[in-house]
């Protein structure tokens, strides 16, 4: 997606066919990078290294569990910050799931489905 006032401001320097043209090119052929280019990224793009180690399935579950608190632990505190507390109710009701759900997708987690209900595996008997 283009950001629609970086287009416009473009299209009214460049015109559009012409600009399609550039980003055609550019899509095509690789381009040299200035020498500053490649520590400004490193510096600018990081990507944080995992807090557990491959096969750690307990860190990983931690992982997600953790980070997914915190998205709803920001989310909850700026509903309250900005609606009251009474919101509080209606935001756990409405947003929490959406936004777990979202922190799923987000760690790339596939849901099957068979999640154990410990109140019902309490009731239930031993076979």
């Amino acid at each position: 997606k283009c950001n629609k006032t970086l287009w416009h401001n473009a299209e009214s320097i460049i015109p559009k066919g012409k600009v399609l043209l550039i980003a055609d090119y550019l899509y095509d052929n690789e381009i040299e990078s200035p020498e500053w280019f490649e520590a400004h990224y490193q510096e600018n793009h990081r990507i944080e290294k995992a807090p557990y180690e491959p096969g750690d399935y307990a860190g990983q579950g931690m992982h997600y569990a953790l980070t997914t608190k915190s998205v709803l632990g920001k989310n909850l505190m700026g509903t309250i910050k900005s609606k009251g507390t009474e919101s509080a109710i209606s935001f756990c009701n409405t947003r929490a799931y959406p936004l777990t759900d979202s922190m799923a997708t987000f760690h790339d987690i596939k849901k099957n489905g068979s999640v154990i209900n410990l109140e019902t595996q309490k009731t239930k008997p031993m076979m």
